[in-house]
């Protein structure tokens, strides 16, 4: 597949940011410079950032095709791809975290593989994609798989466990947003479950996140075991530990993991 083919099958378009963009323009050719500084710091990074988004993304479509993994053809026939397409790239103008940017071309790629979403399920998912950022998707991976963050755990028992007379602890905590706010706690060098660290602003930060993926029904509070080992620790030696969560993915949820996951 070459790139203009797939150019004539998502054909330019006037997005709501270019909207913006010209009312933007024109209010800041009034001021003497204005249009130039409006250029400098809104045109050219956004212009720049999705034209390598667009290239990225039509790049892995091109491998795609050519491996016969997808056919750009009968891909084209699916209005509700080029919809969600043109969708995302709205939300490619106006973000600027890459690794935001990186789960929105995932998300693009694998929708192209995956014929069988429904139509209603995948506008649903792209409109929730809007107020997502990589905290909400840290969050989310926790919940649906707590082994890639084994690592946390063991941190965190061990510091729990100093001083202590042997035995080992649970990671529990009263409420998600707590155990989220402890998880991801920045310094990773402090203690969080021992000592009387103020967790408020943290924690607050954190209680958004939980609420907006809870309202998107992608995780809902039930009790989640995971079971791991910690390596041998001088005086406590290695024990097996438990490490309650408050929360557990949706079917909903897993399914957004699995769509912006490469």
């Amino acid at each position: 597949m070459k790139n203009n083919d797939f150019l004539d099958v998502y054909p330019t378009y006037e997005s709501d940011i270019d909207k913006a963009y010209r009312a933007g323009h024109a209010v800041s050719s009034l001021i003497p410079t204005g249009a130039a500084i409006y250029e400098s710091i809104v045109t050219n990074p956004t212009q720049k950032r999705t034209k390598l988004w667009m290239e990225q993304v039509i790049s892995k479509l091109a491998e795609l095709d050519e491996s016969n993994k997808i056919d750009i053809k009968e891909l084209s026939n699916r209005p509700e791809f080029s919809a969600t397409f043109l969708k995302v790239l709205q939300e490619v103008e106006i973000s600027s975290q890459r690794e935001k940017l990186t789960f929105l071309a995932n998300f693009v790629v694998n929708t192209a593989l995956d014929s069988d979403i429904g139509e209603d399920l995948l506008f649903i998912m792209t409109d929730c994609l809007k107020t997502i950022t990589p905290s909400h998707i840290q969050a989310l991976k926790l919940y649906t798989h707590p082994v890639c963050f084994d690592e946390r755990f063991v941190q965190i028992h061990n510091y729990t466990c100093m001083g202590q007379s042997g035995g080992f602890t649970h990671l529990k905590t009263n409420s998600a947003p707590e155990e989220l706010a402890k998880i991801f706690y920045t310094d990773k060098s402090i203690n969080v479950m021992a000592t009387n660290i103020n967790l408020e602003e943290t924690q607050l930060f954190w209680q958004l996140i939980h609420k907006n993926i809870s309202l998107l029904n992608f995780v809902e509070l039930k009790e989640q075991i995971h079971k791991t080992k910690i390596p041998s620790y001088k005086g406590y030696g290695e024990k097996t530990f438990k490490v309650t969560l408050n929360c557990s993915p949706t079917s909903l949820g897993k399914k957004l993991l699995k769509l912006i996951t490469p």
